[in-house]
């Protein structure tokens, strides 16, 4: 379905899952990968899934919360979209845990100010 697409992906996953073989299979899939911290006791930081990600890419980003992945997401795909001329997707996926939050953001995405992330 999203052949014609640059794929950017959140990815969040559990600790005692096997992310390694998750990155591996998914990541050479995507343009840009996000991570993040998935809730409860189970999660696996950002950061240390960062790094097991750039093992397979090198477009890596360690977000510090759903709502900067979402946030950042949203301005990948708006000048990846600019840049190339080529439509833009944003996937999610890992833990069930954080989708929820991400859903609620997507659906809400005017709100967010992507244009001014890091400002």
């Amino acid at each position: 379905y999203l052949t014609d697409y640059d794929i950017i992906a959140i990815i969040g996953v559990l600790r005692d899952k096997d992310y390694e073989t998750i990155c591996r299979n998914c990541l050479p899939l995507v343009t840009d990968v996000i991570t993040v911290t998935t809730p409860g006791i189970r999660s696996l930081d950002a950061l240390t899934l960062a790094k097991a990600a750039r093992a397979y890419h090198d477009r890596v980003t360690a977000a510090d919360s759903v709502f900067e992945a979402v946030e950042l997401s949203l301005l990948t795909a708006k000048v990846r979209e600019q840049e190339t001329n080529k439509k833009q997707a944003v996937i999610a996926f890992g833990s069930l845990s954080y989708l929820g939050e991400v859903i609620h953001l997507m659906k809400h995405k005017e709100q967010i100010r992507s244009d001014l992330h890091g400002k």
